[in-house]
């Protein structure tokens, strides 16, 4: 991991405040300096224009927790959040030098003992190169989620536009993250859990969605989807994610109009993503053969690129075609196959057309 000193938002010169119509601040760092969030009961307290508020005082390293953890000053909760970083489902991708490596992060509560995430947060780090901004996400809430008729699907979609401004709340680069050394900081964002509306502030201003990765409603949640450049040299990288921070909302909350209670969550198990780079692989021969080429000099020879990083080692079903080039990888013993590895009619036993 770089050494970017954890100059996280708080570092940075100002980050927008949220002042609503009496003057109360909500949140605001100035200077360098963190912010104070006042709770009380699990739930917002007020904050007079002075600064005093009837609720309990919680200093957090992340801003972005800030925003909502109304809960900071409370017991962790008991549910744990597991997050997992993949390629297409996968935790390890071969792939070759210079390619975009396209990257998800899959979430899950630990147990139903909540109503899904209220907020979530994270870095990525990527040893094998500088990141750019994750994906935002794109569209509008979806309306009546409240209806049994139309939830969970379709409102589990696409629930991490409800994290993001203007329905949500992001750290002021947006929810795909702050760049500093080529670290991303500060992915994701929080839900309108304060009920915010436009005519108080211009934004959180979206409807909460619950059951956000939660097992028994929206199960696995993409938390963020990105991209990378591999690099130039060959070797294995892992992108790895790290401080991960997260709220759910509490067991039976509902909407009634007021703030929702929100407790911090656990962190779970944290798994990579293994990125190896290979520059040759096995490209197999029009006419049979195998070699480890490079996709260029495969390609030259009319050959069959069969993926970076894969030998023309093992022959499983023993039909005398290596794995990397038999397209029936399961023919009976004694078939008889052609250079692809599938069934071919021996010479001289040639169907003939039924008269």
């Amino acid at each position: 991991m770089r050494n970017h000193g954890r100059q996280v938002l708080p570092r940075l010169a100002v980050v927008t405040a949220l002042l609503f119509p009496t003057g109360s601040l909500l949140f605001g760092v100035e200077n360098g300096d963190s912010a104070t969030l006042r709770v009380r009961d699990g739930r917002l307290g007020p904050i007079d224009a002075s600064g005093a508020g009837a609720g309990k005082a919680a200093s957090m390293e992340n801003p972005l927790a800030l925003w909502f953890t109304a809960s900071s000053g409370a017991t962790p909760g008991t549910s744990d959040l597991y997050v997992s970083v993949q390629s297409n489902g996968l935790s390890s991708v071969v792939v070759l030098p210079g390619s975009v490596v396209n990257y998800e992060v899959v979430g899950i509560l630990s147990n139903d003992s909540n109503e899904g995430l209220a907020l979530v947060g994270f870095d990525l780090d990527f040893d094998g190169g500088d990141l750019s901004p994750a994906d935002s996400p794109t569209g509008v809430p979806t309306e009546d989620c409240d209806d049994p008729i139309n939830y969970p699907s379709p409102c589990c979609d696409n629930p991490m536009i409800n994290f993001t401004q203007p329905w949500g709340v992001t750290n002021p680069a947006g929810f795909g993250g702050t760049v500093i050394n080529g670290d991303l900081i500060q992915i994701g964002g929080a839900q309108n859990t304060i009920n915010n509306t436009p005519d108080q502030a211009p934004f959180p201003m979206g409807p909460v969605l619950t059951g956000v990765a939660q097992p028994s409603v929206c199960g696995f949640a993409v938390l963020v989807t990105g991209s990378l450049s591999a690099p130039q040299v060959v070797g294995i990288y892992t992108l790895q994610l790290e401080n991960l921070f997260a709220n759910v909302i509490q067991e039976g909350e509902t909407d009634d109009g007021t703030s929702w209670a929100t407790e911090a969550a656990g962190v779970g198990e944290i798994s990579s993503l293994t990125i190896e780079v290979a520059a040759t692989g096995a490209c197999c021969g029009m006419s049979g053969g195998c070699n480890e080429e490079t996709p260029a000099n495969c390609s030259a020879k009319a050959g069959f690129f069969a993926g970076p990083g894969v030998t023309c080692s093992g022959d499983d079903d023993l039909d005398h075609v290596v794995n990397a080039c038999d397209r029936c990888p399961a023919t009976p013993p004694g078939t008889v196959v052609g250079v692809n590895g599938c069934h071919r009619l021996p010479s001289g036993n040639r169907l003939r057309n039924a008269k």
